[in-house]
């Protein structure tokens, strides 16, 4: 399925054999096949010689669908954003309310709405601003 620079190795046969020089320590001569180290080079191409990583995108179908994937992600997230922290925002305050204090799962769902805001402020908007705010008009890049 994916191809690799180097020849193609077991994944499962490098971890056993890192897992055991780990626990018993290198017990390999140096004649030992199996005293050099095993390497496995990450996959860098699929089986159709198409590349893994975005950057190397030249195919006119899959750069467009490229584009348009950034251009819909760095457009659409803050509208989300909004929508998120202004519904999280309404619900934490209905939540608190007085008539909503008598029921037991308030305080999970103000616990609910607080953990949402804090994702969408901390995760949301900085990998936002980290990634999609250079595709703006006049984002910095």
């Amino acid at each position: 399925m994916f191809q690799t620079s180097e020849e193609p190795c077991n994944q499962v046969q490098i971890e056993l054999q890192n897992w055991i020089r780990s626990q018993f320590g290198q017990t390999f001569s140096a004649n030992d096949e199996a005293a050099s180290p095993v390497t496995c080079a990450p996959p860098t191409h699929r089986a159709n010689g198409t590349s893994l990583y975005p950057d190397d995108v030249t195919d006119g179908d899959a750069a467009t669908d490229l584009r348009f994937g950034t251009q819909f992600y760095a457009f659409v997230t803050p509208f989300l954003l909004c929508v998120g922290l202004l519904g999280n925002g309404a619900s934490l305050k209905v939540f608190q309310s007085p008539l909503m204090n008598r029921f037991s799962c308030t305080k999970y769902l103000v616990a609910l709405s607080l953990s949402n805001i804090m994702v969408l402020l901390t995760y949301v908007l900085l990998d936002w601003l980290n990634d999609g705010l250079k595709y703006w008009p006049g984002g910095h890049r």
